[in-house]
């Protein structure tokens, strides 16, 4: 609908996707990466949390239980700051892409108006336009906001894939 009404303004957007893509795809492998790390390092805390749950009593009996707290509660912050990292990334992105989203419709007033000041558009194609352009860009939060959710459930996916490949080990 936007290329009938104005197959200009609409190139115009058409020229932010590109720069859009790029962005995504910068920033979506750094969310990709956070969130291999911070998984990987959930992983060793989790496996070394069951075993010194596992194994409490040996550790209070040679009175290890103060080292073995003050080793969880680096591997928790540690965890902390992955996670913390892991989320800015993600904000990050849908910020980058909430900005270049901005910029388009930014470009297609600017554009839309001299044209309209040429006499070249009307004004209600131009609010035509810039409608559907505002229906377009209220559905993308929410794609924005999925994104990253997606990305992280891959990285999850590829994790649970590896444990499933794995062959199974026979009891000693």
């Amino acid at each position: 609908a936007m290329l009938v009404l104005n197959p200009l303004l609409f190139g115009l957007l058409a020229l932010v996707a590109p720069l859009l893509l790029l962005c995504s795809a910068i920033v979506g492998r750094a969310v990709r990466r956070r969130t291999h790390v911070w998984r990987e390092q959930f992983e060793a805390f989790d496996s070394q949390t069951m075993f010194a749950l596992r194994s409490i009593t040996l550790t209070k009996a040679h009175g290890a239980d103060a080292g073995e707290v003050a080793a969880r509660r680096r591997q928790i912050e540690e965890l902390g700051r992955r996670g913390y990292e892991m989320s800015w990334m993600q904000s990050a992105y849908s910020l980058v892409n909430g900005t270049i989203m901005a910029i388009g419709a930014v470009i297609v007033l600017i554009v839309g108006g001299r044209a309209v000041a040429n006499g070249s558009m009307s004004l209600g194609d131009l609010i035509s336009f810039f409608s559907l352009l505002a229906l377009l860009r209220g559905q993308t939060p929410t794609l924005l906001i999925a994104i990253p959710s997606v990305i992280s459930g891959m990285e999850s996916l590829r994790r649970v894939e590896e444990v499933l490949a794995a062959g199974d080990e026979e009891p000693y």
